[in-house]
């Protein structure tokens, strides 16, 4: 059954049978990886030759996913890669680098491209010790940021020279790195002017207020606290929910990562909700508070008025809690 899956996969690699590179792609590695596990190696080798000849065809039309070859054949030992086959998806990568890294061509220029070919590269090449190669391709990566970063705005500018500032340092190249950081904080300072407020208004009656209030302070001051607490600490399960539904109604948010900006540089970064899944779970909880706030406030001054609560009552029932969960 295995075999007559191998072979079903290889017979509907021709661009008449699937027209996307995705899907061609997805047939070779699956038959690849059956082929790997029956120990088929007559198969193995169709499969490879497969994916090669897949790669090729990406290379020669200068689009599609130009990572997939690369990523598993470099990557099996079983898989029969030749010296001159391995050569070729290296020299194709440098190609990638050299052709998208190149600021002289703004048609074909993706610094994005250029850093994701050269990343594996480096991967590579540290592993064989070649350092020359490894800090050419982190200053390739370097100056098409800081190129990219003059292309836009300084909102864009500030938020990729972070990938410069870094790439420069690990290129062995100080101070470059720092005359990026300066160029970084200038731009970061004025970016500031050019950031929209967003603003929304939210009416809370006071008898709703009242009303909620009312149900959180108890009587005894521990009490109410547990009362706070279940009201106001996130559940993993439900700050999941609200990750999961930004995917579904704001799915080109979902995927774009977002920058964190301090006064003088990037600090932080949330990737998209595929790659960042624990960023974007402490994101959503930060936002959360934020729209809590109010309530929670009112809770806490009402308690505190009430109850006469000081800051060591508060220690006193966060430590009972911590440690009553250990």
């Amino acid at each position: 059954m295995a075999r007559l899956a191998i072979d079903a996969y290889h017979g509907s690699l021709p661009a008449k049978v699937l027209n996307d590179f995705h899907d061609r792609f997805t047939a070779a590695l699956r038959a690849l990886d059956l082929a790997l596990l029956i120990g088929d190696a007559e198969r193995v080798e169709v499969a490879r030759a497969d994916l090669l000849r897949l790669h090729r065809e990406v290379m020669d039309v200068g689009q599609g996913p130009w990572w997939f070859a690369f990523d598993r054949l470099m990557t099996e030992k079983n898989a029969g890669l030749t010296e001159e086959e391995r050569q070729q998806l290296v020299d194709d990568l440098e190609q990638i680098v050299a052709a998208r890294g190149d600021t002289s061509k703004p048609e074909r220029f993706d610094p994005h491209v250029a850093q994701d070919a050269a990343k594996r590269l480096i991967k590579l090449y540290t592993r064989l010790r070649r350092p020359d190669d490894v800090k050419r391709l982190n200053e390739a990566i370097a100056r098409a940021f800081e190129h990219f970063a003059g292309l836009g705005n300084a909102m864009l500018a500030s938020a990729v020279l972070q990938t410069a500032v870094n790439a420069y340092r690990d290129a062995g190249m100080p101070d470059e790195s720092k005359r990026v950081r300066v160029l970084m904080e200038e731009k970061i300072g004025r970016a500031r002017g050019e950031m929209g407020a967003i603003q929304t208004e939210i009416r809370i009656s006071t008898e709703d207020m009242e009303k909620f209030l009312g149900e959180v302070l108890a009587d005894e001051l521990g009490t109410t606290f547990v009362r706070i607490a279940a009201n106001f600490l996130p559940t993993r399960r439900r700050v999941e929910a609200a990750v999961q539904k930004t995917v579904e109604q704001a799915p080109l948010m979902a995927l774009m990562p977002q920058h964190i900006m301090a006064d003088d540089h990037v600090a932080g970064k949330v990737g998209s909700v595929l790659d960042d899944p624990q960023g974007r779970l402490l994101q959503q909880t930060t936002m959360d508070f934020g729209l809590s706030a109010i309530w929670l406030q009112s809770a806490l001054e009402r308690t505190i008025e009430r109850h006469q609560a000081m800051p060591e009552h508060f220690v006193a029932w966060a430590n009972r809690s911590a440690s009553s969960t250990m």
